[in-house]
């Protein structure tokens, strides 16, 4: 098993000094629902930045090739235009919206009991090509 420190350098290594990761993810963060602008948003929408903001973060600080900060920042993004869309539309069926990635179709309430779902899913096909 790996030690946190090992852990740690290993992680420094794919998303940079967490310290540069720290100061560059507020600043997207504040770009984006500072300055009063915070209101305007639900809380999954300034989660959802949140989240992304760090992700473009590591991007910027460590390697812009890591492909998980890629989809995990999209997928972040696509969760919060559905809960925006279902909020805009509550008619809906009730079973939350889709969420469609490779070909598959999710269902919200899957990535609320297992957020890592459809990240595995994607992992998986990277692996095997299936």
């Amino acid at each position: 098993m790996k030690t946190a420190e090992e852990i740690m350098k290993e992680r420094g290594s794919v998303y940079g000094p967490f310290d540069e990761v720290s100061e560059v993810s507020q600043a997207l963060e504040h770009l984006v629902i500072g300055g009063g602008k915070r209101a305007r948003f639900t809380a999954v929408q300034r989660e959802a930045i949140k989240m992304v903001s760090s992700k473009l973060a590591r991007l910027a600080c460590g390697d812009p090739n890591h492909l998980d900060s890629w989809l995990d920042a999209s997928n972040y993004l696509k969760l919060a235009h559905d809960d925006t869309l279902k909020k805009a539309n509550p008619k809906r069926d009730g079973q939350g919206a889709k969420l469609s990635e490779a070909g598959h179709a999710w269902n919200l309430g899957t990535l609320r009991d297992d957020p890592t779902a459809l990240w595995t899913q994607e992992r998986q096909k990277d692996i095997t090509g299936r």
